[in-house]
Parts: structure tokens; sequence; C-alpha cells
């Protein structure tokens, strides 16, 4: 009887450890989309942009360097700076806010025997919400494309390919309706991201709560 009742007093303490991290986490995010929306309700997004990497990361760190990177390459090219330090600080330049998700990628290899063969592997890739860019060029693809040759070879990880379905860098025009709620999978919206939801808050350009 005593070990019965001290095997239903552990899942009783699990069941309840359980209900407080869950209950944690989902302060967490409400935190979190509070943080994001209070920014962009300030300097309503104007592109939504997804990368993919050469590389796969397999931790969001890797994918945050990554992003760092390209993101300054992109300041220095866009405001005409030879050093990181001489970009202008937000809100005199375009702002950024960065989510790292994963998803399963599917990899062609060819074995010894040059037999092609698929592997899956979980890997980052990244969502940029382009905020305060005014830009007088208003072609999507124009965008994109003045994008990709001022990022040329200087970012060695971002994806080079560029068929429809594995494009290593996608611009779209902001549409509250589909992208305002596209990062938070753990919410049931109508739209759901691909991935976990992992805001990369020190690649973004976030202001301060009120």
């Amino acid at each position: 009887m005593f070990a019965l009742i001290k095997k239903l007093s552990k899942l009783l303490l699990l069941s309840k450890e359980f209900y407080v991290h869950k209950l944690m986490n989902n302060q967490f995010i409400k935190q979190i989309k509070a943080w994001v929306k209070n920014t962009e309700n300030f300097y309503p997004p104007q592109y939504f942009m997804t990368i993919l990497w050469n590389d796969l990361p397999s931790d969001s760190i890797t994918a945050s360097s990554h992003t760092r990177h390209l993101l300054n390459v992109l300041k220095c090219k866009f405001y005409s700076v030879k050093r990181c330090s001489n970009i202008p600080c937000f809100p005199k330049r375009f702002g950024a806010i960065v989510f790292q998700e994963r998803k399963p990628f599917i990899q062609t290899r060819f074995d010894k025997y040059k037999k092609k063969y698929s592997t899956y592997k979980i890997a980052y890739h990244t969502h940029i919400h382009i905020i305060n860019w005014n830009l007088k060029e208003t072609r999507i693809n124009f965008i994109r494309d003045q994008i990709i040759d001022k990022l040329g070879d200087h970012v060695y990880k971002l994806l080079k390919t560029d068929t429809e379905d594995n494009r290593g860098l996608t611009l779209k025009k902001w549409s509250d309706d589909y992208h305002s709620n596209y990062n938070y999978k753990d919410f049931n919206y109508k739209y759901s991201s691909d991935g976990d939801l992992v805001l990369d808050y020190e690649n973004s350009d976030l202001i301060p709560l009120r």
C-alpha cells in the first residue's frame, strides 16, 4: 500500500512539474509575442525573408551566426560602409526581427557505386521580418535580385540554388493576414509555421516594452 501511495505521489509530482513547465512556457511565448508585436506596431513590417543555409545547421547558434554575417554584409552594402562599426544604428537603418526555425530537409547523396540515395536531417533555416526599409523600388523580384547581388560571394553559407522548392533566399511583401502569426507554431492560427519558435533576439532590432 505504501509503495502504491509513493508511486502515485511521484506521478502527481511529475504531473504538477509538467503543468508548471507548460504554464511557464506559455507565458514565455506570450511575452515574446508581445515584444515582437510592440516593435512591429511602431515599425510595421514591409518584407518577409526566408533564408536557407547550405550547411544545414543542426543548432540555432550556428544559424544565428550565419544570419549575423548576412545582415552585416547587407547593411554594409546598402549603406555604403566598409566596417560593421560604421553601420547606422536602428532606426536610422532598416531593421530585422529574426526567427531561427527547424524542419526536416532531404539530402541527396551518392554511395561509392555512384548510386543516388536520400537522407533526412532536421536543420535550421531563418525567417526575417524586415522593418523600416524605405525603398523607392517596389518591384519585389527586383529588390530580391538586388539583395542577392549585394550579398554576392560574401555570404558563403547562403544556399545559392534558385529552384522553386529549394530557393536560398525568398523575399515576399509583408501580408498581415499571412505573416503576422506565421512564426508562432504553438498557437492555433490559420497559417502555421514549419518549425519551432526560436526568436533570435541578438540579431533582432526590438524596442523595449513599455
